[in-house]
């Protein structure tokens, strides 16, 4: 609706790694651990057209993990993320992922979320899945997951 794209990189090259990392890095406001992508073996990017916004999908799990959502600061508000959101979602109608418990985007999370399960540092959140062993098999990953950006 603003003129933007969503492009889908299965394979990602070394510039779209690039643009990854600076815009999660923006994002966050920290740094993207260096073996990021040697950690994530199946990895698909979702990035807006102007290169402002970027999902990160690992397929490494039973059910595809959200492991990255990063809008740039100066484009939050624009409706990027929701676009992105949108036609991640296309692709991957079963999700889960996890969130620090003071991310101000946990709003936008609950009110999309099937469920979410809180813990002392993290919220995790999923879509989709009815299975409750799978489901805490999901929430067991998301916790245990060491942290990627620091």
């Amino acid at each position: 609706k603003h003129g933007f794209r969503i492009k889908n990189y299965k394979a990602a090259d070394s510039a779209i790694k690039v643009d990854f990392k600076n815009i999660i890095e923006a994002s966050f406001n920290k740094k993207l651990i260096p073996d990021f992508f040697d950690q994530n073996s199946k990895l698909n990017i979702f990035m807006s057209s102007c290169n402002r916004a970027t999902i990160a999908i690992s397929e490494d799990f039973l059910i595809p993990y959200m492991d990255k959502f990063g809008v740039l600061p100066d484009a939050k508000g624009e409706g990027l993320g929701a676009g992105l959101w949108s036609e991640m979602r296309k692709v991957y109608p079963k999700l889960f992922w996890r969130s620090r418990r003071n991310n101000s985007i946990n709003s936008f999370y609950s009110s999309i979320c099937d469920g979410c399960q809180k813990h002392s540092e993290w919220h995790v959140y999923w879509i989709g899945i009815e299975d409750y062993s799978l489901l805490k098999d999901c929430i067991e990953y998301a916790i245990s997951k060491p942290k990627s950006v620091i």
